[in-house]
């Protein structure tokens, strides 16, 4: 099985979690950490960081389309790093990081990044 096969598993495996149990899989919006919560929800509180969010501010950990992803960890960070600091000063959370994270990507060529080339 190859890694984008061994991804649509995992996304198989959660979405059955969700039909059968109604419990879905996020990331927390403020910390970052895995959180399970009702699919019925309209809030949800982290455990971790004990902050309440809209279910909106969580994204699902796995969710179809993912396995076409094809950003590298290492350049995720990159990103993350250039742009946890404004002006020496400023520090953004976790959220405010994840827009600008899109925005950048959304502006790379994605013919340039690769998840199978180790």
């Amino acid at each position: 099985m190859n890694k984008q096969e061994k991804i649509l598993k995992q996304i198989e495996l959660q979405e059955t979690i969700q039909r059968v149990s109604s419990i879905t899989i996020v990331t927390c919006g403020n910390c970052g950490n895995v959180v399970l919560h009702e699919m019925s929800a309209t809030e949800i509180d982290c455990p971790y960081c004990d902050r309440v969010m809209d279910v909106c501010d969580c994204p699902d950990y796995l969710y179809s389309g993912m396995e076409n992803n094809t950003i590298e960890v290492r350049d995720m960070i990159s990103i993350a790093v250039d742009y946890s600091v404004v002006d020496g000063k400023r520090v953004y959370k976790y959220n405010e990081m994840a827009s600008l994270f899109e925005e950048e990507m959304s502006n790379l060529d994605p013919k340039q990044y690769s998840t199978t080339s180790r």
